[in-house]
């Protein structure tokens, strides 16, 4: 539970759980080196209090499914400039551009795909909102991340979900890329997600793997648990533990869909893809094969799907 993976939300809602009602074990305040470093498990004495803090019994069972009130609104891409001492870093303008053209393309497919266990609706804004912020060093956490946040809240009173973009030339202590964390979902004042960005020069099929697959992720998950409740299961992880793992489905110019497989590259042409997510009925808490993860969207518009 409180190992690094390519999804860090699991991590970061049971850390949030922590605080709330173990203070002895995890305090309010985060330190910019992240939670890990308090949540130390090669540290016996904190394997012990770990253990007891999260026992069967003191920890919410998770779901079979989603259950909160689904996402329904407008996603908003935020683009942070880092002032640091070494200079500035951002995602660059250009990729920005790409980025958000990719989830205007893709947010009726997600929609689409999270029809069988709830109705979200997403919108998407062109334009990313800029936000500058200084760093003492290179390396940040979420609870910082989440304050920035708050105050581009304040200039979205409707409901929106955040997606913020990041270089890899800072760090997120809570999604740091030297551990293979592409990203997370969380909840400030809104829903967010945060996603390394990985190279420049982006493309919308994206074979250099530089951003689709996490974004498409962590989208999925925010869309269908933007409260980022410790109850609710993420709904793509059990489709790749890993980005080589990882089930994708393809779709072609037309948004056709074209097939789905852990293999990257396909050996067919496509336009874009987004990660696997998991059948209705089947989040068991176990890996599903790619034939499992690899399907069409439903129909625009069908009704719920009977559990599989």
């Amino acid at each position: 539970m409180l190992a690094p993976g390519p999804c860090q939300t699991r991590f970061l809602k049971t850390a949030r759980f922590l605080q709330r009602t173990a203070p002895d074990v995890l305090p309010a305040g985060e330190p910019v080196e992240g939670f890990r470093s308090i949540l130390d498990a090669s540290d016996p004495s904190m394997r012990y209090l770990l253990r007891d803090a999260l026992a069967p019994g003191k920890v919410p069972r998770v779901r079979q499914e989603p259950t909160s009130r689904p996402f329904v609104g407008s996603l908003v891409l935020v683009r942070p400039t880092f002032e640091t001492r070494k200079g500035p870093f951002s995602v660059g303008i250009e990729d920005a551009g790409l980025i958000a053209r990719y989830l205007a393309r893709v947010a009726p497919i997600v929609e689409r795909y999270l029809a069988p266990f709830t109705r979200v609706g997403l919108r998407t804004e062109p334009a990313p909102h800029e936000l500058s912020v200084r760093l003492l060093s290179n390396r940040f956490c979420d609870s910082q991340v989440a304050q920035w946040l708050d105050s581009v809240a304040a200039g979205h009173p409707g409901a929106a979900g955040l997606v913020v973009v990041a270089p890899t030339s800072v760090v997120n202590s809570d999604a740091d890329p030297s551990l293979g964390v592409r990203g997370y979902h969380a909840l400030a004042r809104l829903p967010y997600l945060f996603l390394n960005v990985q190279g420049t020069s982006l493309r919308l099929e994206d074979r250099t793997d530089g951003f689709a697959l996490a974004l498409s992720h962590h989208l999925f998950e925010m869309a269908s648990d933007p409260s980022a409740e410790l109850e609710n299961p993420e709904v793509c992880d059990p489709c790749g533990a890993t980005a080589e793992s990882s089930c994708r489905n393809y779709f072609g110019a037309g948004d056709d869909y074209l097939g789905g497989g852990s293999e990257f590259p396909p050996r067919f042409d496509y336009a874009y893809f987004l990660h696997g997510i998991a059948r209705k009925g089947s989040l068991l808490g176990r890996p599903l094969s790619a034939s499992e993860c690899g399907f069409p969207p439903p129909l625009a518009g069908s009704r719920p799907l009977a559990a599989h």
